[in-house]
């Protein structure tokens, strides 16, 4: 187990997982990284050189790894001949209501010699309190988006879909590369609560696609 007592009142609010492993594949357990992080977020120019200062906006996309996943099963599979690829789980933890909090994402990568690339999806239901507001300081019923004026408005959304995909080539020093991402938060307005729909939604979605250059 990993983490610290920094993250939002959480124990362990990086990460902390039990699990399996053999040499065909990985099982885990617990608070964990999903697909889009573990398979494009390092290539990213926010993981390569820029650190935070060039994340997407709001990190709406989660590719600088700001949201980790509670009560979550992932497999990564073994290595073969550089491809990788897994998938993560979270059943959201509310009994009677299975489908309330539901995360799950799948992702793959290749690495072979100077080429890396990456895809993922990841797809949260009611992401203002699963994936947003999963730490010990969250609350059960306000927002949890905090004041950023770009994500602040789509607390309300009743879900968050996130596709991203990457690639880079080293020649040398030198890397060249970027991402793309392309994130949904749709059904606006379906989660009521306290400060959830600051600037009046009826419906429908808001999209926010994101190019990257590394």
């Amino acid at each position: 187990m990993k983490g610290s007592l920094s993250q939002a009142g959480d124990e362990f609010g990086r990460s902390a997982y039990v699990g399996l492993s053999s040499p065909y594949d990985t099982v885990t357990l617990g608070r964990q990284y999903d697909s889009v992080v573990d398979y494009i977020g390092g290539l990213e120019a926010g993981s390569q050189w820029a650190t935070y200062f060039a994340a997407h906006p709001g990190d709406l996309d989660n590719m600088n790894n700001s949201n980790r996943i509670n009560n979550a099963i992932k497999y990564t599979s073994a290595n073969y001949s550089g491809l990788k690829f897994g998938g993560l789980y979270s059943l959201g933890g509310i009994a009677g209501q299975y489908s309330r909090n539901e995360i799950w994402s799948l992702g793959a990568g290749y690495v072979q010699g100077p080429l890396t690339l990456g895809i993922g999806y990841l797809d949260i239901i009611d992401p203002n309190f699963s994936a947003v507001g999963n730490s010990a300081q969250s609350s059960a019923t306000g927002s949890n988006f905090g004041s950023n004026v770009v994500i602040s408005g789509y607390a309300s959304a009743k879900s968050q879909k996130v596709f991203a995909a990457g690639g880079a080539y080293t020649i040398g020093a030198a890397t060249i590369g970027g991402t793309y991402s392309n994130t949904q938060f749709k059904k606006l307005r379906g989660e009521a609560g306290v400060g959830l729909n600051p600037v009046e939604y009826t419906g429908g979605s808001a999209k926010f696609p994101n190019v990257n250059s590394i």
